[in-house]
């Protein structure tokens, strides 16, 4: 873990007019834009599964729940920190689809783990979300897994889902089960 102060000792080793860069998309590095970097809130340890990083930014709907309703966060440890977004990834538009066996269609993004799928809509602006149910992972990583963190995403974060999400998969139990979490989701957005 860095602190600022940290930082700031790292920074006042190099000259002040040097350019800050991030890493790209697939390689390469963008220049930070000042915008990009806020602070925020953020509940610690909250994450147990390896994939999302351990801690969660906290919107200010959370720190309004009421004590009789405790969440994962509510009842964390919490502290102030500096958040850099990635300029690049954040506004890259990507359609997303989600399968480990079908080819995507013609301009889209293909990823085969729930894992991929939530780094991917966490750092892009995914403006369509189409699921497979089954990915050949056992049935704690499927499609649903995705619209299930998409869906607490939206509900209690505030989080922007895709424009458009869609299930595509052959199962017709796990279609429904996504169907129904979009439609969770959807009645949240409004």
């Amino acid at each position: 873990m860095m602190n600022v102060g940290q930082l700031i000792e790292i920074l006042l080793k190099v000259d002040p007019s040097r350019r800050v860069v991030i890493s790209g998309y697939e390689g390469g590095v963008d220049d930070l834009d000042a915008t990009l970097v806020s602070q925020v809130l953020v509940c610690l340890d909250v994450n147990l599964d390896g994939y999302y990083g351990p801690h969660e930014v906290v919107t200010p709907e959370e720190l309004a729940r009421p004590p009789d309703k405790p969440s994962r966060k509510s009842v964390s440890t919490k502290a102030e920190a500096l958040f850099l977004k990635s300029s690049r990834d954040m506004f890259r538009t990507v359609r997303l689809w989600v399968d480990d066996e079908r080819a995507a269609p013609a301009g889209w993004t293909r990823v085969t783990t729930p894992e991929e799928a939530i780094a991917i809509i966490k750092s892009h602006n995914v403006t369509e979300l189409s699921l497979d149910h089954d990915l050949g992972l056992g049935e704690e990583r499927t499609g649903y897994t995705v619209a299930v963190w998409l869906e607490e995403a939206v509900a209690t974060r505030g989080f922007e889902a895709p424009e458009k999400i869609t299930s595509h998969s052959a199962n017709p139990v796990g279609r429904r089960r996504i169907e129904q979490a979009i439609a969770n989701i959807e009645r949240v957005k409004r």
